[in-house]
């Protein structure tokens, strides 16, 4: 309908809410009795999302909340140090598949989980506290482990042997918590009505009445069933009275003091539910807004949508949201939006970080009548107390229907390319003489670019003289780094030599080199270290041997592997699996007779059916613009196994890029580099298909950067 025609039932005007920003953040506060709601511990966009932190990002919180341990030689140390083995599950309808492996540690048996089971691995680790202090003990027992989330440990008998073990607790937990959310009526405790909830196990501490907001809350409930009174609150790092429980509280308490409110600081009305608009209002003018029904399945979440229009192009849907952000995370937004008609409607979903140093990002959209869904991604720099999500309205002669907001908080995705300026666009920024000075200068000329339109040139009287970058990464020891750039040298008669490096810089060195010797057309040169040390930065350095010419430099890259065991050291199939059909994977020690091309060891890969694949899924939360670029190296023991190499971007609209092989009895290396054309993938796989039952591949030294 137009905009004539649009509202001519009662229309809701909102009051405009002004855009100057408060330039102060609040200072963060500990965990208050007074802010716990017995029916809204924790909102449920922070309990089903499993992409919250990544592995690196578990381990740094666990390494932040034990400095040192105390463990003795034969005990099993603190949960930072912690390493264990773990068994395949095959996906069920509560969890998706779950990889398992050897030597893992803790930190990536949580994230194997959260990601699997989809629960925030924030409320995993405040699990494994409430439940046996194992997030900050420094010397814990075997026992904390082996019943490490207080799974099927009832108040009144002794906890099930079935289920021992730390990777066995953590999975079984997170799937009872989606089993709690899937089957409501199967439990005691259910959100949506009011609910009898005893304050402790003593029957005659008595019990209150409850109404439970939200699936998540029933969860925590229904997993430890009592209610902290009043003593219990008002001591909330302490104990309080003889009918006192502290399960759901210290959930609360732990969940508040490391990663903010719970039941705060989220969107209110997301999906306008029951005809609320509330939390919404309006920037830069008065919009016109009407809820209106839709039949379910026919809006993208529940049963009403918002409906709103504007007679002055550039006024906006806001709303605020009192949470803290931190740099190194990143507020991601999602809206779906229509046209009433087929008349185009034009708008801009923006976020913005306030508090601070003002950040903002925005995705502009163009939308017909056909639901579109519209992502927008933040990743901060500075801290925030406030998150803002936009609508801008352009159009001014349609109607713009709005349905199933989210903003999620997580760990920002690691840089595709940690360097600034690798292309030398303008600008050295922060390449610099890494070992005494040298001639360096900028040049636009398209004879000469690699990529873009400027190149960086340098030249050196004395050999050994370099060219460096360094940038702050908190890396821990098996982190393994790429650093890539493309030389020549700018006379074709006289060839440039030198040495391409990469350093892992912290209370000890580490670096990896590759000689290089390039003359008048650009060669990529490229070097991998495998960091046997923890470490703070990293240095990429290009050493200048040659002192009669002069070396072009361009398009530069220094990019983590994304992958798990990407060379399958120690025997390791950390999250690799069967993608397609079947086949039987397993790791094999590399021999005289047999090399790796990288490390020790290498897979050994058997298709048991016609295009059956190897491959590994990588969450993701990709960004239109960005290049994957995977590698891997394959080889046949029988001299010839023919196949395909695939990347996939997964979640919305597919990306892929195929490649087909045969393997012969050397190693070769395969190369895809899929440019992201969509926004909102979550994932990305790396696949290597079987052409035929009964081959076998050897694999090694697979990347994804």
């Amino acid at each position: 309908m137009g905009l004539a025609t649009a509202f001519v039932m009662t229309v809701a005007v909102l009051t405009g809410i002004s855009l100057t920003p408060s330039l102060e953040a609040p200072p963060a506060e500990a965990a208050s009795g007074a802010d716990f709601n017995p029916g809204l511990i924790i909102t449920d966009e922070l309990f089903y999302n499993g992409t919250l932190m990544s592995e690196s990002a578990i381990q740094s919180f666990l390494e932040g909340r034990v400095p040192a341990c105390t463990a003795p030689a034969g005990a099993p140390g603190c949960l930072k140090n912690y390493v264990t083995s773990s068994s395949p599950r095959a996906a069920d309808r509560y969890c998706a598949a779950y990889a398992g492996g050897t030597n893992q540690r803790a930190s990536n048996v949580i994230a194997q989980v959260a990601q699997a089971c989809n629960i925030s691995p924030q409320v995993l680790l405040v699990t494994l506290q409430k439940e046996r202090g194992l997030i900050t003990k420094t010397n814990p027992i075997s026992g904390d482990y082996l019943v490490s989330m207080g799974y099927a440990c009832p108040d009144t008998a002794a906890c099930d042997t079935k289920y021992y073990g730390f990777a066995n607790q953590v999975y079984s937990a997170a799937r009872q918590f989606n089993i709690y959310k899937q089957l409501p009526t199967s439990f005691s405790y259910r959100a949506g009505q009011a609910n009898t909830i005893q304050w402790h196990p003593n029957a005659a501490c008595g019990s209150s009445s409850v109404y439970i907001y939200n699936a998540a809350t029933a969860g925590l409930y229904n997993y430890t069933p009592y209610r902290p009174n009043q003593a219990a609150l008002n001591n909330i790092g302490g104990t309080g009275d003889d009918c006192s429980s502290y399960g759901n509280r210290n959930f609360f308490a732990y969940y508040s003091d490391w990663f903010g409110s719970p039941n705060q600081g989220n969107l209110q009305s997301p999906s306008f539910e029951g005809g609320s608009i509330y939390g919404w209002g309006a920037s830069n003018g008065a919009i016109n807004t009407m809820i209106a029904p839709g039949a379910p399945g026919t809006v993208p979440d529940g049963s009403y949508f918002l409906a709103l229009n504007t007679p002055v192009s550039g006024r906006a849907l806001s709303q605020d949201i009192k949470r803290t952000i931190s740099p190194g995370q990143q507020a991601t937004a999602k809206i779906w939006v229509r046209s009433d008609s087929t008349t185009p409607f034009t708008g801009t979903v923006a976020v913005w970080g306030i508090g601070g140093s003002l950040e903002q990002a925005n995705t502009p959209f163009t939308v017909r009548d056909q639901w579109t869904e519209i992502t927008v991604k933040l990743p901060v720099a500075s801290a925030h107390s406030t998150i803002r999500l936009d609508i801008y309205l352009y159009s001014t002669n349609a109607t713009l229907w709005v349905d199933n907001a989210s903003i999620t908080v997580g760990q920002a995705p690691t840089k595709q390319n940690l360097l600034k300026y690798p292309g030398f666009e303008g600008s050295f920024n922060d390449w610099a003489p890494g070992n005494g000075f040298m001639n360096r200068a900028l040049y636009q000329d398209v004879r000469f670019v690699k990529e873009g339109t400027w190149f960086a040139a340098s030249n050196t009287a004395v050999p050994g003289r370099s060219f460096s970058q360094t940038v702050p990464v908190q890396g821990y020891a098996g982190d393994q780094y790429t650093f890539s750039i493309w030389l020549r040298s700018s006379d074709p008669s006289k060839p440039f030599s030198g040495i391409v490096a990469l350093w892992a810089l912290g209370s000890q060195n580490a670096n990896t080199t590759a000689n290089y010797t390039v003359q008048g057309e650009y060669t990529k040169v490229t070097v991998t270290l495998d960091s046997p040390i923890a470490f703070s930065a990293l240095k990429a350095e290009v050493y200048l041997n040659t002192t009669d010419a002069t070396l072009f430099l361009d398009d530069s890259r220094v990019s983590k592997n994304l992958l798990s065991a990407p060379s399958f050291e120690g025997g390791a199939l950390n999250n690799w699996g069967t993608g397609n059909g079947a086949v039987a994977p397993a790791v094999a020690t590399a021999t005289a007779a047999s090399p790796a091309v990288h490390g020790s060891y290498y897979a050994t890969v058997t298709s048991q059916t016609p295009n059956g694949s190897f491959a590994q899924v990588v969450e993701r939360d990709t960004t239109a613009g960005e290049k994957y670029i995977a590698t891997v190296w394959v080889k046949s023991p029988t001299g010839s196994t023919p196949g395909t190499f695939a990347l996939w971007a997964l979640g919305g609209t597919t990306e892929a890029l195929t490649v087909p092989f045969t393997a012969t009895g050397a190693w070769q290396q395969l190369t895809l580099e899929l440019p992201i054309a969509q926004q909102s993938h979550n994932a990305v796989k790396v696949e290597l298909y079987f052409q035929n039952a009964g081959t076998t591949l050897l694999i090694d030294g697979a990347q994804l950067l």
